[in-house]
């Protein structure tokens, strides 16, 4: 590609991995993270000995071999501890296997009966008109009304029946009706199709460990440096009043790559000022789940949490020796470390706090209106030729692996100018 020079806007996973690319190909990059220690969602730090992920327990698998063999060159397969998933849900005191149309044994007769009537004439969500009507359609009323609905209402924070479902079939198992059959007579709830029914967790250092990995011996990273302003010259891009470049690659949230863009459209920045998302305060507290359990769902109303991670067991370094092992807690929104504890304490004898952050950016919500206003935004951002790559520079709900693979792509097709 010659000598042309690319700024990456962002240092989580997805700017890394771009940043990286490039160098690796002989490209001339420089990176711009707000933050003063990269990873983005991925940041991860140790307290009091306990590793603590800031944004939720980042575990890694991928259906991509690329990407596993790009991100185990990096940090290799023997850095991680690997184990299956045994994920559960909480329902009305009981713990339930996930996911719960393999577990239907797992719950009363009368109730598996209205779900295997609902289960054998679904219809399917490909028509549904929004979230509520796709779990109905493709779960049956049942297990719809039981799980799926109170559990997504938790999460999102916002109105099934306003929000589009396009996005949710690759995010959650589905399992023929021979499947669901199966496991009932098997009395087996395991599920194996999803790429993190079994997963890898880094053995030291949580999921800044991958960070370290993709950022280690990289120049041209500038921590503490937020894009304040991005103005357009002739061919080339001025990030900050300072230093041009001919290629700009964006990996920042939308809303904040607007805020460094002079001159939007109306239209654009009413679509971008649309763009919902969630924040999520995540709690790490003194807890064994036990030596088998993953994690745990919450949808009932008891507590504002909607899910409990056993990171502690996740890798047997996760806490120090001799001390009490760790429990991650993901609750929508803001809230202070007091009253999540208090909240948790409803369905668990926690221990300490051991640490506590909130995270701003961390869930799309697909409202009916997100592909329309993602479209105009990104139709815009490509006239002016700047490329977004990654969750919320996409405004996808894109997993660790996804963000990876589409970053690799990104910097190829920059490469191949």
């Amino acid at each position: 590609m010659g000598s042309t020079r690319v700024a990456v806007l962002g240092g989580g996973i997805t700017g890394l991995t771009v940043h990286r690319r490039l160098i690796e190909n002989g490209a001339e990059s420089t990176l711009y993270e707000a933050q003063a220690v990269p990873g983005g969602l991925a940041r991860s730090r140790i307290t009091r000995g306990y590793v603590f992920d800031q944004c939720g327990g980042h575990i890694f698998n991928s259906r991509s071999q690329a990407v596993l063999d790009w991100v185990f060159r990096l940090l290799p397969r023997e850095s991680w501890t690997f184990q299956p998933r045994l994920a559960k849900i909480l329902l009305e005191g009981t713990l339930v296997d996930y996911p719960l149309e393999l577990s239907l044994h797992q719950l009363d007769v009368d109730t598996q009966v209205e779900c295997l009537v609902d289960l054998a004439s679904r219809q399917g969500g490909a028509d549904a008109a929004d979230l509520e009507e796709w779990f109905i359609r493709s779960f049956g009323e049942t297990l719809a009304r039981l799980y799926l609905i109170p559990y997504n209402s938790k999460v999102w924070r916002f109105p099934l029946a306003r929000m589009e479902h396009q996005w949710v079939s690759d995010k959650m198992p589905q399992p023929s009706l021979g499947e669901i059959f199966r496991a009932l007579v098997t009395r087996s709830s395991r599920e194996s199709k999803m790429p993190h029914s079994t997963f890898y967790y880094p053995t030291a250092g949580g999921s800044q460990a991958l960070v370290d990995a993709i950022a280690g011996g990289l120049p041209g990273i500038r921590t503490s440096n937020a894009v304040m302003s991005l103005r357009r010259h002739g061919v080339q891009w001025t990030v900050n009043d300072q230093e041009s470049y001919e290629t700009v690659i964006s990996t920042v949230p939308l809303k904040e790559l607007f805020r460094a863009l002079v001159d939007v459209p109306g239209e654009v920045a009413r679509a971008v000022g649309d763009l919902r998302y969630n924040s999520i305060t995540s709690t790490l507290v003194e807890h064994d789940l036990g030596p088998s359990i993953s994690w745990i769902y919450l949808p009932g109303p008891e507590t504002v949490c909607n899910k409990v991670s056993n990171v502690g067991r996740f890798s047997p370094r996760s806490c120090p020796d001799g001390s009490p092992t760790s429990m991650l807690v993901d609750t929508i929104g803001r809230h202070d470390a007091g009253s999540v504890r208090d909240d948790v304490r409803k369905l668990f004898p926690i221990g300490d706090v051991i640490d506590h952050h909130v995270t701003e950016y961390a869930y799309v919500v697909f409202d009916l209106d997100h592909r329309r206003n993602v479209g105009v935004v990104l139709e815009y951002l490509g006239r002016l030729g700047i490329p977004c790559v990654g969750r919320f520079a996409e405004w996808q709900y894109y997993n660790m692996d996804v963000c990876i693979g589409r970053a690799l792509e990104a910097a190829d097709a920059v490469l191949a100018r």
